[in-house]
């Protein structure tokens, strides 16, 4: 659906070259849910504006079905941003327009008739459940009602593709849901693929299907949210999933003088099997479970635990070796910051 062919974006800032953007390559598929998730600074703003050419790469492809969009010509671009729908972090209400003039405006710039711009706001604003505040301006709404009012304008112009630019950054936890339902819901009836970009790992656990990492300009990872939330490779996905568990350097080197901390990722089903339970039976080590839990993503379960475990270095290796052939991913803790490579 989408495909990004090495995207470099370079900005000139006091006669200084800056690059936002260093040779990025990445592919949405059509019908899912695909988040950037970095921090302030990473490039993931100017990212998803390379989408509809809000900006425009200094160099590299942006292909949509197959069409480079960066050779499109004014009239045909403008075509194609009706396909593309965006939210924001701020909304973007006019405060002097009603909600359905909000959602109306844009059709009406468009050139679409009145019958049909009726019919598309009174649909859009009943997706968003609000029917019932079409004649309130913007003031009036809460932050979670009028990211709603955005939405609808969004879809109302019935696009292939979403983007949402930090659009729950600004919300309190409990809106925060309701908008990532929302968006569940927007995916899973209309179709539409959703691109968006966050620096909150709970948005990319609760709705999306595939994630990529960005830092300083690159993509450090990239691949199926269960897979990186259970195997986090780069330092900068690591801190993201806080997958060392905040154990104080202390705690670790006490710890490591009698034994191995590990730490155990699982998926799916794996996180029903009694595998500790078998570590005291098999081999004889004693298995101290010093933190961890199951998340629940959008496509299964991820569990991760903290062990210590008290036996010798055969004893380990043995219970290592075990937990690997039941599907359990091991890595050791040397410090409260870094989890090495495998075991074994």
């Amino acid at each position: 659906m989408i495909a990004l062919k090495h995207i470099k974006k370079t900005f000139t800032v006091n006669k200084h070259t800056v690059t936002a953007l260093d040779d990025v390559s990445l592919t949405i598929h059509k019908g899912e849910i695909f988040g950037i998730i970095g921090r302030s600074g990473a490039g993931k703003s100017t990212l998803i504006r390379m989408i509809n050419l809000l900006e425009r790469p200094t160099s590299g492809q942006v292909e949509i079905e197959g069409q480079d969009v960066t050779k499109l010509g004014k009239k045909e671009l403008s075509k194609l941003r009706h396909r593309i729908g965006m939210i924001f972090q701020h909304y973007n209400l006019l405060k002097t327009a009603t909600v359905e003039e909000n959602v109306a405006i844009p059709l009406r710039l468009e050139g679409l008739d009145k019958g049909t711009i009726q019919k598309r706001v009174d649909k859009y604003l009943e997706i968003v459940g609000l029917s019932e505040h079409r004649k309130h301006y913007p003031e009036q709404l809460s932050g979670g009602q009028k990211q709603r009012v955005a939405i609808a304008r969004a879809l109302a112009h019935e696009p292939d593709i979403l983007l949402s630019d930090e659009a729950t950054s600004a919300l309190d936890p409990e809106t925060t849901e309701s908008i990532l339902d929302l968006l569940l819901e927007i995916n899973r009836e209309l179709g539409l693929t959703i691109f968006l970009i966050t620096h909150e790992m709970e948005v990319i656990e609760r709705i999306c299907d595939r994630v990529a990492v960005i830092d300083g300009g690159k993509i450090v990872e990239e691949g199926d949210v269960l897979d990186v939330f259970a195997d986090p490779l780069h330092a900068t996905t690591q801190k993201f999933l806080k997958t060392n568990l905040d154990v104080p350097d202390e705690v670790v080197k006490e710890l490591s003088t009698h034994g191995t901390l590990v730490h155990l990722s699982f998926i799916g089903s794996q996180t029903e099997q009694a595998v500790l339970a078998q570590l005291t039976k098999k081999f004889g080590l004693l298995p101290n479970i010093i933190g961890g839990g199951i998340k629940k993503l959008k496509r299964g379960l991820v569990g991760n635990l903290l062990i210590h475990l008290d036996g010798d270095v055969d004893q380990t290796d043995q219970a290592v070796r075990y937990l690997e052939a039941s599907g359990v991913k091991v890595k050791e803790v040397t410090n409260h910051a870094t989890v090495l490579g495998r075991l074994g």
